[in-house]
């Protein structure tokens, strides 16, 4: 564990003003155990799980599309079965949390599972002197999308302020890491 995760968790736990963050960590957990069992079930199991400020890193345990898909695909069905099975509003909301996090991993911006998902697919489709540059883009083109969507959430009222903390510690590590 490094130093990152349980800071930004109490940065994110002491500005929770809606109650939702450990509900939201759950998620994270639960999208995390699916890449897992389906590594596990593939006969790859993860070498180390390291959890960071930015959430938690498998390695090893291979990128195939059925390991890169398999955390959202938790967070879909945790989505459906919570939302539409369900009169509770604390069920109700998690499972709204689950769809956010699923649609959240699934932006093409590195390390999400949305990027290593392209990534995968352009192996296939495009020629391999383009792949790095056209992922490149692809994250331009998303973080550009994403930041006023977020600024624009936050200043009406619908993102707490510790959804833009993680999302801006989330693109600083994607800068740093680049450089």
């Amino acid at each position: 564990m490094r130093f990152s995760f349980p800071a930004v968790l109490g940065i994110i736990l002491c500005t929770d003003t809606k109650g939702t963050a450990l509900l939201c960590l759950l998620a994270c957990v639960l999208h995390e155990m699916g890449h897992i069992a389906v590594m596990c079930i593939t006969g790859r199991p993860p070498e180390k799980i390291t959890l960071y400020g930015g959430g938690m890193k498998l390695t090893g345990g291979g990128k195939s599309i059925p390991v890169i898909i398999s955390g959202c695909a938790v967070n879909f069905l945790l989505f459906a079965a919570f939302y539409f099975f369900t009169a509770d509003y604390n069920l109700r909301l998690f499972g709204v949390i689950n769809l956010l996090t699923g649609l959240f991993n699934l932006m093409p911006v590195q390390p999400f599972d949305g990027y290593n998902l392209l990534e995968r697919l352009m192996i296939r489709l495009v020629a391999p002197e383009k792949i790095m540059s056209a992922l490149r883009v692809t994250e331009i083109i998303a973080c550009a999308v994403a930041a006023p969507l977020i600024i624009m959430f936050f200043l009406e009222g619908n993102v707490n302020f510790s959804s833009v903390v993680f999302l801006f510690y989330l693109f600083v590590v994607d800068i740093i890491e680049k450089m």
